[in-house]
């Protein structure tokens, strides 16, 4: 929405189309107009039985025919995902990393440190990245292949 506002609504509930029940979708991104954007989220291991609900989502009436459908969780799995886009969360952690110089220049200090705090703790309690005392080789190795993939993505200036 070019200079409109953008709402975001969590756990909207809406009817299937068969009328076997309802469902809740984690976010709808609307603006004025109509809804842009379904955002479903994960942040432990699924399974492809986790996923058979997006069918059911899609079908619904109560959610426009246009709407883009996002699927967030830790890593892409071989799963029909139901035409939902997948999105990892490392994807999402470093585009929010690199989208804080701005951020701090719009929104200032408060919102930049607030969207990085939320974005330490995805890295920290989803993601299971840092180097804490006793972590594991493993662990060691993922952190800092991911902040050599942060780092390769991202100018920093």
């Amino acid at each position: 929405a070019k200079g409109g506002s953008v709402v975001v609504d969590r756990e909207v509930s809406i009817s299937y189309l068969d009328e076997s029940g309802i469902g809740r979708l984690d976010l709808v991104v609307s603006d004025e107009s109509a809804q842009r954007c379904v955002v479903e989220v994960k942040t432990r291991p699924f399974e492809q039985g986790d996923l058979e609900k997006h069918r059911l989502y899609q079908s619904s009436r109560d959610v426009a025919p246009d709407c883009e459908w996002v699927f967030i969780a830790i890593e892409e799995q071989d799963c029909d995902l139901h035409g939902f886009r997948f999105v990892s969360w490392s994807d999402v952690c470093i585009r929010l990393r690199s989208l804080a110089p701005d951020l701090m220049r719009a929104k200032g200090l408060p919102v930049c440190a607030m969207t990085l705090a939320f974005v330490a703790a995805i890295e920290q309690n989803v993601l299971k990245l840092g180097a804490l005392p006793n972590a594991s080789r493993a662990r060691i190795v993922k952190t800092a292949l991911y902040l050599q993939r942060f780092l390769a993505e991202v100018s920093i200036s």
